[in-house]
């Protein structure tokens, strides 16, 4: 009889964006396994998680990859393995446990509780995800939205026209001395011919391409120099609550500071939220992922593949159609 997958293997259709937030919900070194398209890298995501004697907490998510899975050897680190049971039987120790970026020692603890399935069966229109804008956010108040974030923090907008959207993430960090705050904006073409092209390579569906970018593996390089990525999702801008209290205060500050000094002020501040850094080019190659893809949004609303999207990495997902199947590269050994 075929053995069940252990717990903390996620398979190929819950996103990384889905794994790190059920990573996140558990204690330091909670881990699971997630499986890239086409089954042949693996992603053990673990959670470095610190809060320190002020209270401030330190939530990071470390991603190591497994790859050659297909042929049997499983390289972790350098280092072939027998199977991905013996890489996280290995690292289930704090002896065993290794550095991360923190500084701080990880090993695999408890596995992360799994994404419970969306309730009721058939095929559904797939929640719109935090991370998507639509066309009626024009670009200034997204920037104003990521640059509320840290680095990393990012939306997709898209065209009224439908055809195009735009990936904006935000750039922050110090510069001689100076935090500066940038926003990179990436195009997504020919979305209704469903080819979803990014940096000169065609894709499957919007999933596809955030989840792809939300392994620190596969960051790259903007124009600052720095490394970026897809970390946390904005947070969309609300309604006109907010908005009185802002013209109120700024009223008041115009009294204060006379009216052509603050008006500058403005005009300045303004000029920074919408700035945006075109660092795409169509043609341009060089982000590590295989193709996946961008969904196509109709009337603002935005559509998911009814299989699920990819399941993100750099390399393709395969199917993980249940726990009573046995799991490519898993040992049988107890």
């Amino acid at each position: 009889m075929p053995k069940a997958p252990p717990l903390w293997y996620f398979g190929a259709k819950i996103s990384g964006l889905e794994c790190a937030k059920a990573l996140k919900e558990g204690a330091t070194n909670t881990f699971c396994v997630r499986v890239g398209d086409g089954g042949d890298t693996a992603f053990l995501m673990i959670h470095d998680h610190e809060v320190n004697t002020s209270g401030k907490v330190d939530s990071k998510i470390v991603e190591l990859k497994i790859t050659e899975v297909k042929a049997g050897k499983f390289l972790f680190k350098g280092k072939p393995h027998k199977s991905v049971d013996e890489i996280v039987a290995n690292l289930r120790t704090p002896k065993n446990g290794f550095k991360a970026k923190s500084g701080r020692k990880v090993w695999c603890g408890e596995p992360a509780d799994r994404p419970a399935p969306a309730a009721g069966g058939g095929k559904k229109k797939k929640e719109i995800p935090p991370w998507f804008f639509g066309s009626k956010i024009e670009a200034a108040k997204c920037a104003t939205a990521i640059r509320a974030g840290e680095h990393g923090t990012f939306c997709v907008r898209n065209d009224p026209d439908g055809d195009t959207a735009y990936l904006m993430i935000h750039d922050k960090g110090e510069k001689d001395g100076k935090m500066e705050s940038k926003i990179c904006e990436y195009k997504i073409t020919q979305i209704k011919a469903r080819k979803y092209v990014f940096k000169g390579r065609e894709h499957k569906d919007v999933d596809t391409i955030i989840d792809n970018l939300t392994a620190l593996s596969n960051a790259f390089s903007a124009k600052s120099g720095r490394k970026v990525y897809c970390k946390e999702p904005a947070v969309r801008p609300g309604g006109g609550a907010g908005d009185g209290k802002k013209k109120k205060a700024k009223k008041a500050k115009k009294a204060k500071k006379g009216a052509a000094a603050a008006e500058a002020e403005e005009e300045s501040e303004e000029e920074s939220d919408h700035e945006i850094q075109h660092d795409a080019v169509d043609n341009d190659t060089g982000v590590g992922f295989d193709a996946g893809g961008i969904p196509d949004p109709d009337n603002d609303e935005y559509q998911s593949s009814d299989d699920g999207g990819g399941g993100g990495g750099d390399a393709p997902a395969a199917a993980d159609d249940g726990e009573d199947e046995e799991v490519g590269g898993f040992s049988d050994d107890e």
